[in-house]
C-alpha cells in the first residue's frame, strides 16, 4: 500500500472506516447511486407533483418508450385525451385559443421541435401513461377540432410475420420481391422525389391502393424508437407528398403498433380519396403508370389466390 506523508496506512484505514460508518448510518441503506442523486437534488430543491393516473399494469414497457418519455418532456405540448368508449381514446391538440387547423397546416406552420414535441407527447399519453402497446393509430382532420388522433386498442390480432426465419423485410431491402410471384421489387415503388433525405422513404402502396406509404430507412418497430429527425420526417414527407401530388385533403393516416401490424417495419399509411387519386395518376409519367398497372395485376392475383385457398 502506498504511504502518504504524515499518515500511516493504519491511520488512513481507520479514518476511512469511521467515515464509511458515519455515511452508512445516515443513509438508511439507500443505494449509492440514489444517495448521490439525493445529495445533488438537495443543492437545488424542486417541487414535483406526483399523480396516480391509472392502476399499474403488469405489461412491461419497452426500453424505447422510456426514452421517448424523457425526450417528450423536453418540450411538452398540451394534448387533451378523451376516453370515447372502451378500446378507444381520442387525442386532441390544444390550440391555446387559436383557430383549429388541419394537420397539413399544422405541419407547415409549426417548427420542427413543436412537431417532434407533439408526437412525443402522443407516445407519452398512450404508451407510458396508459401502457397501451398494441394499438391502431388513426389521424384524421376534424371540422371543429382541426385534427384528432384516435387510438383503437384491446383487440387480439396475429401481428406481423416473423422475419427470424430468413424472410427479407421489404422496407429494408430494395431488392426484395413484393410478391412471392411476379417480378416487382420493393425499390421500384420508392418515390425518389420525396425520399431525398437520409431518414425516411416514401413509396407507392404495394397493393395499388390510393395513397402513400412512408417508412423509416432504419428498421424500427415502434414510433417511440424513432430519433427526432426520423420522427419529424416521417410526418413531414407524408404531407409533402400530398401537397406535391395536388391533394388538398386526405382521408386518414394510419400507424399500427404491436399485434395490429401486418408488417414488422414501422410504416405510415396515408390514404386519399380513390377518385382524387385516379385523377392525379393521369398526370404521372408512362413508366409510373405502367408500374401502377403491374401492382394492380399482382394485387388482384394475390386476392384471387387467397380466395381460392392457394
Amino acid at each position: 500500500m502506498r504511504h502518504y506523508r504524515g499518515f500511516s496506512p493504519r491511520v488512513m484505514m481507520q479514518a476511512l472506516e469511521k467515515n464509511y460508518t458515519t455515511i452508512r448510518s445516515s443513509s438508511q441503506s439507500i443505494p449509492e447511486g440514489v444517495q448521490t442523486a439525493q445529495t445533488q437534488g438537495e443543492k437545488k430543491e424542486m417541487d414535483i407533483r406526483v399523480e396516480d393516473i391509472c392502476p399499474a399494469s403488469s405489461q412491461s414497457i419497452p426500453e424505447g418508450v422510456q426514452i421517448a418519455q424523457t425526450q417528450g418532456e423536453k418540450k411538452e405540448m398540451d394534448i387533451r385525451v378523451e376516453d370515447i368508449c372502451p378500446g378507444r381514446l381520442q387525442l386532441i391538440p390544444n390550440t391555446d385559443g387559436k383557430e383549429p387547423v388541419d394537420f397539413c397546416k399544422f405541419m407547415e406552420s409549426s417548427s420542427k421541435q413543436q412537431v417532434i414535441g407533439f408526437f412525443r407527447q402522443v407516445i407519452h399519453q398512450v404508451e407510458v401513461r396508459r401502457r397501451i402497446l398494441d394499438f391502431h393509430l388513426k389521424l384524421k382532420n376534424d371540422v371543429s377540432k382541426g385534427f384528432v388522433i384516435n387510438i383503437f386498442y384491446g383487440d387480439e390480432y396475429g401481428g406481423p410475420e416473423d422475419l427470424s426465419n430468413g424472410r427479407t423485410c421489404i422496407s429494408c431491402c430494395v431488392d426484395a420481391p413484393l410478391y412471392p410471384f411476379g417480378d416487382v421489387l420493393a425499390g421500384e415503388c420508392v418515390l425518389k422525389e420525396f425520399s431525398d433525405q437520409s431518414y425516411v422513404q416514401c413509396c407507392l402502396d404495394a397493393k395499388a391502393r390510393s395513397g402513400f406509404i412512408v417508412t423509416p430507412l432504419r428498421h424500427v418497430d415502434r414510433m417511440s424508437e424513432l430519433d427526432d429527425e426520423e420522427m419529424y420526417y416521417l410526418w413531414w414527407v407524408g404531407v409533402r407528398a400530398l401537397r406535391n401530388e395536388g391533394f388538398s385533403m386526405f382521408k386518414s393516416m394510419i400507424l399500427n403498433h404491436g399485434c395490429y401490424r401486418n408488417v414488422s417495419h414501422l410504416h405510415l399509411k396515408i390514404w386519399v380519396d380513390p377518385q382524387l387519386h385516379a385523377a392525379a395518376r393521369e398526370k404521372w409519367s408512362e413508366a409510373k403508370k405502367m408500374l401502377w398497372r403491374r401492382l394492380e395485376d399482382l394485387a388482384n392475383l394475390l386476392y384471387e389466390r387467397r380466395r381460392g385457398g392457394l
